[in-house]
């Protein structure tokens, strides 16, 4: 029962979608906020290991053809809070992380629902607050990533859409996942 309630919901969506997309055009310009998930941008309690953080994401995209978008996003990490010692001092810190995105986006499906496959660029900053005997230091170091992934928008009206998007960052030691799943507005 449940299966089919879902199905014909969809169904339902999908048949709006359809009805009140806007062709994707040159010269489009989108705004677009959400959360954002990097598989490695936190720190375990003890700076044993990295972990994931959420975090939220802002960014814009211009379209210099039908099927090819510029865009450029912004992504703050939660600060996550971690203590160590060493040679019997404990050490409280405060670690989080930012990146600037420079992505090319190639549309594959350009209809109700747009599928794109991007390739870019990110600058991955790392930044940490130190405290030790009362005393704090701030310091922070960037890091270079090669981004390849996909996202979809799922129009919810004719200028609103849902935006989900994957993509590996691949950075000078390792390599991480992030997603994002956020709201975007078209502009013009």
């Amino acid at each position: 029962m449940k299966f089919k309630r879902y199905t014909l919901i969809s169904l339902v969506l999908i048949t709006i979608s359809l009805e009140t997309v806007e062709a994707q055009e040159k010269g489009t310009f989108r705004v677009n906020g959400g959360l954002t998930y990097g598989s490695k941008f936190g720190v375990e309690e003890d700076f044993s290991d990295s972990k994931g953080a959420l975090g939220f994401n802002l960014g814009a995209e211009y379209l210099v053809g039908e099927d090819i978008g510029l865009a450029l996003g912004y992504s703050q990490y939660a600060k996550q809070n971690a203590t160590f010692s060493e040679d019997g001092f404990t050490i409280d810190a405060e670690v989080w992380v930012s990146t600037i995105d420079f992505d090319l986006r190639y549309y594959f499906l350009s209809d109700a629902v747009q599928v794109y496959g991007l390739l870019g660029y990110s600058n991955v900053k790392v930044t940490a607050e130190i405290s030790l005997f009362g005393f704090t230091e701030k310091d922070s170091e960037t890091d270079n990533a090669f981004n390849l992934g996909m996202g979809a928008m799922f129009p919810l009206s004719e200028k609103v859409a849902i935006n989900t998007q994957a993509k590996w960052h691949k950075m000078s030691e390792e390599g991480h996942f992030v997603a994002n799943l956020g709201i975007m507005f078209q502009l013009n």
